[in-house]
C-alpha cells in the first residue's frame, strides 16, 4: 500500500524475518494493512478454481445495522485499507450501495471494491462513479477469450463483463473524473504471460492513467477448510514467509474474525465482533499467540497454517 510507512514496512519484515524477530513485534504494528467486510458469502458464479464448494458455513447476507456497526469499528483503523468484501460477491447483496454510502460517510479509510464485474451494471457504476463511493475497484476478468472465460467462470456472461467495463470507464470519462481506479486482474491456471497478454489485447487500449492490468498465480487453497491435508512430512522444515497474521483482518457476516484471508471457515477466529471490540482482537492475546507460534516454527498449534501451501 501506498499509505503504509516505511517504518510499518520494516516491523512487517521483522515479522516474518527469522533474523529480525523481536517479542514484541505484533504489539508496534498498530493498524492492519487492510480490513474485509464480507457482506455476503453468497456468490452468483461457480469458478473451477473456488473453494466455495468445501465451504461448511451456512451462506447468508449481513444485515444493513451490523454493517454499519462494523464499519464505525473499522473506522478505528483509519490507515487500513477498507474491502467491502470477503468470501463471496458483495454486489449480490440488496443493500450494497447503502452500506458503501454509509462507508464513505463514517470512515476516513480508503475504500477498495473487489468485484467479478458481472453485476456492475451501467446504473450501478454511474453510482460508485457519481457518489465517489470506492477510491479503486478490481474486477477479475481471468482472462480475455470468451469460451475461455465462460469455462472458467461458470455461469459469467463475457459480453455482458465487457459491457460493464466499458460503460464504468466511459462514465467515468463522461463525468470528468479519474476515480474510482480500475485493475483488471486475472488468475494464472495455465501460463501467467500469456493470460497477461490476452487482457492487454483485451482492455488495454481503454485504461488509463492510474489504472492497470495484473495476473496473480492460482490459490490452491490447501490451508483454508482441509487443515491437515497438505501437511509438510513432520520434522520437514519450511521458510517464514506469510504475513497475513500481521497485515489484515477479515470480519465474516456473522461477526467473526480472522487474519487470514485465505481462512474461508474462520478456523483462526479471533473471537466475534458483537462481542468484542476490532481493536481488542487486533493487539488481543490469541493473536499474539497465532503470531508467535509462527515464529517458532511451531504450526502444529496452528493447523490451517501448517497446511497451507499459499504462501509459497
Amino acid at each position: 500500500m501506498k499509505n503504509r510507512t516505511l517504518f510499518d514496512r520494516a516491523l512487517l519484515r521483522a515479522a516474518i524475518d527469522p533474523r529480525l524477530r523481536v517479542f514484541p513485534i505484533g504489539r508496534l504494528i498498530r493498524q492492519p494493512e487492510e480490513i474485509a467486510l464480507e457482506l455476503t458469502n453468497i456468490c452468483n458464479l461457480s469458478c473451477v478454481m473456488c473453494f466455495r464448494k468445501r465451504m461448511r458455513r451456512p451462506k447468508g447476507l449481513m444485515s444493513l445495522e451490523n454493517a454499519k456497526r462494523w464499519i464505525d469499528q473499522i473506522g478505528e483503523f483509519p490507515k487500513s485499507l477498507f474491502l467491502p468484501q470477503g468470501f463471496g460477491e458483495s454486489l449480490v447483496h440488496p443493500k450494497f450501495l447503502e452500506v458503501m454510502r454509509y462507508a464513505r460517510s463514517a470512515i476516513p479509510n480508503r475504500i477498495v471494491l473487489i468485484t467479478n464485474g458481472t453485476l456492475l451494471r451501467k446504473e450501478m457504476s454511474r453510482e460508485i462513479i457519481r457518489d465517489r463511493l470506492a477510491d479503486g475497484i478490481i474486477i477479475s476478468v481471468e482472462t480475455g477469450l470468451k469460451d475461455d472465460y465462460e469455462r472458467i467462470r461458470v455461469g459469467g456472461d463475457f459480453d455482458q463483463l465487457d459491457r460493464n467495463i466499458s460503460d464504468l470507464l466511459e462514465q467515468r470519462v463522461a463525468m470528468g473524473v479519474t476515480s474510482p481506479s480500475l485493475l483488471l486482474r486475472g488468475v494464472a491456471l495455465g501460463d501467467k504471460q500469456l493470460v497477461l497478454d490476452l487482457l492487454r489485447d483485451r482492455w488495454g487500449r481503454m485504461l488509463a492513467e492510474g489504472d492497470g492490468i495484473g495476473v496473480n498465480s492460482a490459490i490452491s487453497w490447501t490451508g483454508a477448510g482441509s487443515a491437515g491435508v497438505n501437511a509438510r512430512r513432520k520434522g520437514e522444515k519450511r521458510p517464514l514467509a506469510c504475513r497475513h497474521l500481521w497485515r489484515s483482518l477479515t470480519i465474516n457476516v456473522d461477526g467473526e474474525v480472522t487474519p487470514c484471508c485465505l481462512d474461508f471457515d474462520f478456523h483462526l477466529s479471533l473471537g466475534n465482533i458483537n462481542s468484542e471490540r476490532l481493536i481488542e482482537m487486533w493487539r488481543g492475546r490469541k493473536l499474539s499467540e497465532y503470531r508467535n507460534a509462527y515464529l517458532s516454527g511451531d504450526l502444529d498449534r496452528i493447523p490451517l497454517c501448517k497446511s497451507c501451501n499459499d504462501w509459497e
